[in-house]
C-alpha cells in the first residue's frame, strides 16, 4: 500500500554546479528524492558525495543550477523575503560541531532564535524551560557550553533548534562528533523528537550504523547522484550498487572468510555458491532443508550471519550447492519461484 502522507520536501531532477578556481565542478546531478510528512529520512554517502549541499537546498542555504525543490508545497526559489524566514522558522538545524556561543549560558543558547523573533520575555523562559526539560538539561540552564560533554552540546543544539517550533529537523553529520554510548542517547531523542513533536527529520551522515539505527527510509550518494533510495529495509536488506554494498558489509556481514575460499577452490566436481536473504517471515520456510529434501543436491553452509533491521530479522547465508548442473539450475529456479533474494558467489 502506497504511503498517503504527504510530502513535506521535494527535490525535483536537482543539480548544482559550483565555479571553483575557473572551473565548473558538479556536486548534483538530477536528484529527485521525497520526504514524506513524519519520515525520519536518512542520506548517507562519503564525503564530496553532495549529501550536505543537498540538504542545504531545504533551507535555501544553497538553490539548484536547475531543478525544483518544494518544501510544503512551496516551490523555495520562488519564496520572497518574508516568505523565506516563514520558511526558515519552519527549519530546525544541527551540526556536527554544535555551533554554540560559548559567551552565552545554555539558557541564552536555546534562547537565541526566540530573542531575533522579538518573542517577550514571558514567552521566552516558557518556551526555553520547556525545551531544556524535554532534551534532559533543566539542571544546566545557567552552564556555559564548555562546562558540558559533547552529548549535553548537542542536546543543546536540538533545543535551540526546536526553540521555534518547526516542522522540519536537519541534522548534518549531527552525532559524527559523539561516542558510541553517546550517539545512541542522541538518537533516542531525535526519535521522540519525532514521535512526541511530529518533526520530520532529515539526516545527512556518512555513519550507516545511524542510519540503520534511526531512519526509516535512506537515499545513497555517490559522486552527486542518489544511486539508491527507499525504504531502510529494502535498500539494505538486498543493495544493489557497489557503494551501498560497501556501506552495507560494515553492519550486514555477507563475505566468507578468505579461508574458505582457498579451500574452495581446491573443490572438485561440479557446484555454485548462492549467497540469498531471508527476512524473519520467510526464514520459517527453512529453505535449506527444503533445498535439500527437493533436490539431488549436497548443501553446505558457507557463511551465515542474523541482524535485525528496523525491526525484522534479517538472515544472511552462502550455501554451497553441489551436484548435477542441471539440478543445481533447478534448485535456482525454486529460489525465484518463491521470491528468495540470492546471487551466485565467484570464489
Amino acid at each position: 500500500m502506497a504511503d498517503s502522507k504527504p510530502a513535506m520536501v521535494r527535490f525535483e531532477n536537482v543539480s548544482k554546479t559550483f565555479r571553483v578556481k575557473g572551473q565548473d565542478v558538479q556536486a548534483l546531478e538530477d536528484v529527485s528524492l521525497e520526504i514524506r510528512k513524519g519520515q525520519i529520512y536518512g542520506i548517507i554517502g562519503f564525503s564530496g558525495a553532495g549529501k550536505s549541499t543537498l540538504m542545504r537546498m531545504v533551507n535555501a542555504l544553497e538553490s539548484p543550477t536547475s531543478g525544483k525543490v518544494y518544501v510544503n508545497g512551496e516551490d523555495v526559489e520562488s519564496l520572497k523575503h518574508k516568505g523565506l524566514r516563514n520558511l526558515r522558522k519552519n527549519i530546525g538545524m544541527i551540526f556536527q560541531q554544535f555551533n554554540l556561543l560559548e559567551s552565552k549560558t545554555v539558557f541564552d543558547n536555546v534562547a537565541i532564535p526566540l530573542v531575533l523573533n522579538h518573542e517577550s520575555k514571558d514567552a521566552i523562559k516558557a518556551r526555553v524551560e520547556k525545551l531544556l526539560e524535554f532534551v534532559g538539561l533543566t539542571d544546566r540552564a545557567s552552564a556555559y557550553p564548555a562546562q558540558l560533554s559533547g552529548g549535553q552540546k548537542q542536546r543543546v543544539g536540538i533545543a535551540r533548534a526546536l526553540a521555534t517550533e518547526p516542522e522540519i529537523l536537519l541534522c548534518d553529520e549531527a552525532t559524527s562528533a559523539l561516542d558510541p554510548d553517546t550517539t545512541d542517547s542522541i538518537l533516542k531523542l531525535l526519535e521522540r523528537v519525532n514521535r512526541e513533536l511530529n518533526v520530520t527529520i532529515l539526516f545527512v551522515t556518512h555513519m550507516i550504523n545511524v542510519i540503520t539505527r534511526l531512519c526509516d527510509g535512506v537515499a545513497v550518494m555517490e559522486h552527486g547522484r542518489v544511486v539508491e533510495h527507499g525504504s531502510v529495509l529494502d535498500v539494505f536488506s538486498c543493495p544493489k550498487a557497489e557503494i551501498t554494498r560497501r556501506f552495507v558489509s560494515s553492519v550486514i556481514p555477507d563475505k566468507i572468510p578468505d579461508s574458505i575460499i582457498a579451500k574452495l577452490r581446491q573443490s572438485q566436481g561440479p557446484f555454485k555458491l548462492i549467497r540469498f536473504r531471508l527476512r524473519a517471515k520467510a526464514a520459517t520456510d527453512n529453505m535449506i532443508w527444503q533445498i535439500d529434501t527437493k533436490f539431488k543436491v549436497v548443501t553446505n553452509v558457507m557463511f551465515a550471519s542474523v541482524t535485525e533491521l528496523q525491526g525484522v530479522v534479517l538472515s544472511v547465508i552462502v550455501l554451497k550447492i553441489e551436484g548435477d548442473p542441471d539440478e543445481i539450475g533447478r534448485v535456482t529456479e525454486y529460489l525465484d519461484a518463491h521470491n528468495v533474494e540470492w546471487d551466485e558467489v565467484k570464489p
